[in-house]
């Protein structure tokens, strides 16, 4: 991803020839990381900086063991035209014409990110800098040092590579020590390979707890991230916990909830449709989930009863095909999380495919046993109303699943056929009943 508008002074990176100034790069080993925290009104930390006289007499070093030392012949106003850190360093520190030599000192960890800083700023390209972990140090590097262009260039090519999280492939200290836009950028991406929009806010959530320790600043920071969380996309489970926690101011918390809970009751997908055409909101974005999204509507009375509907495109369908299945995110009924599992199978005479369906309990904690009444059922043409397929009951114990090889009762080649009465507009609409009686 070069850029053709801006021009290459690559010839001139480390040229005595073209150069008027020497860096002299310090590399320490242990101690604190040299990180910049661009949360705003937030004090940036920055790497040392000293003067030398001509004859590149520099000061002792206080603690052993010596830094290593890697030098390079620089441009000036190359480096000031990119960056503002390096002309108030060339404006200021350099008041007497002899004084040619210049030091910074950075961790070990931050050199092959900031020597790739450095070439970025005269050729503006990181065309040996490709995968996410790479890409997001440099991105804290070019943050650090205040080289915008650089910053953008990360955060395009970022976006266009898929990540996961929680760590985005980085050490959980070095997620941690990201920057504003660094987190932003990972929010900003549509790709994420992740199972549900809960791990991406609790991500967040850690993030925001790990740069302020002071409540209404942590408030004000999640509140500048909002937009990037989709929350329509998180569990009931897990918004209802929003409400109750002091994350977000309760007026705030209650207007992102509301909305989010809203958007899930659409039953309607082309509603959803048009909510999201009508929205520049990032929140309303689906991303591209490892599990397949849900809405539940839950009761507590007459008794506790949970209601999931799980919507499979035709193509997510075709891609079962011959013995693959998907998993739905988990939901909450009776103390114990369950999930839904859609998959293709053979019947038991092993003859035949079929589109069967399952459902998974899954362990949290201590072992709890409930007996659940389930009911699947799918919409078909041409009423398009929901029709009971299969019904059970089963007591759940531990990490169990009960399910139907066939749930339509259809072969593959009718439920799948392109004048199948399972699919409408594309869509294969999926719910499922789940009851406690007591």
């Amino acid at each position: 991803m070069d850029s053709n508008s801006d021009p290459c002074f690559g010839f001139a990176f480390n040229n005595v020839q073209f150069s008027d100034r020497l860096l002299r790069i310090e590399i320490t080993n242990g101690g604190e990381i040299t990180n910049v925290d661009s949360v705003q009104d937030r004090k940036r930390r920055r790497t040392d900086v000293n003067t030398s006289a001509v004859d590149g007499e520099n000061e002792k070093e206080c603690n052993p063991p010596a830094p290593r030392v890697t030098d390079l012949h620089i441009s000036s106003p190359i480096l000031a035209a990119q960056s503002p850190f390096f002309y108030k360093l060339f404006s200021n520190g350099m008041i007497e014409s002899e004084q040619n030599h210049v030091t910074l000192r950075i961790e070990a960890s931050e050199e092959a990110a900031v020597m790739e800083l450095l070439k970025f700023m005269y050729t503006n390209s990181l065309s040996s800098v490709t995968d996410v972990p790479a890409l997001f140090r440099v991105l804290m590097a070019a943050d650090k040092f205040e080289v915008a262009s650089c910053m953008k260039y990360c955060t395009r090519s970022l976006l266009n590579i898929p990540m996961t999280l929680p760590y985005a492939s980085l050490p959980p200290e070095e997620l941690t020590a990201l920057p504003l836009v660094g987190i932003m950028t990972l929010l900003m991406s549509n790709d994420l390979m992740i199972t549900c929009e809960d791990i991406v806010y609790e991500v967040v959530l850690k993030w925001a707890k790990a740069n302020s320790s002071v409540l209404e600043e942590r408030q004000g920071i999640l509140n500048h991230l909002a937009p990037y969380i989709r929350f329509p996309y998180m569990t009931c489970h897990r918004l209802k916990k929003i409400l109750t926690s002091d994350d977000f101011e309760p007026s705030v918390a209650h207007k992102l909830v509301f909305e989010a809970l809203f958007f899930k009751a659409e039953s309607s997908l082309a509603h959803q449709a048009a909510i999201k055409a009508d929205s520049h909101d990032r929140r309303f974005i689906e991303r591209g989930y490892t599990c397949r999204p849900i809405k539940t509507v839950e009761f507590e009375v007459p008794h506790r009863q949970c209601i999931v509907y799980l919507d499979l495109t035709r193509k997510e369908c075709n891609a079962l095909y011959p013995s693959n299945r998907i998993y739905s995110q988990k939901f909450h009924l009776g103390g114990k999380e369950f999930l839904l599992s859609p998959c293709c199978n053979k019947d038991q005479q092993n003859r035949f495919h079929h589109f069967g369906l399952f459902l998974w309990s899954q362990e949290k904690g201590t072992s709890v046993s409930v007996t659940v009444d389930y009911e699947f059922s799918s919409r078909w043409k041409p009423t398009q109303e929901f029709a009971i397929r299969r019904k059970g009951k089963y007591k759940f114990t531990g990490v169990q699943s009960i399910g139907f090889r066939d749930v339509l009762g259809a072969p593959w080649a009718s439920f799948i056929g392109e004048d199948s009465p399972y699919f409408i507009n594309d869509l294969l609409h999926l719910r499922a009943e789940l009851s406690i009686r007591l």
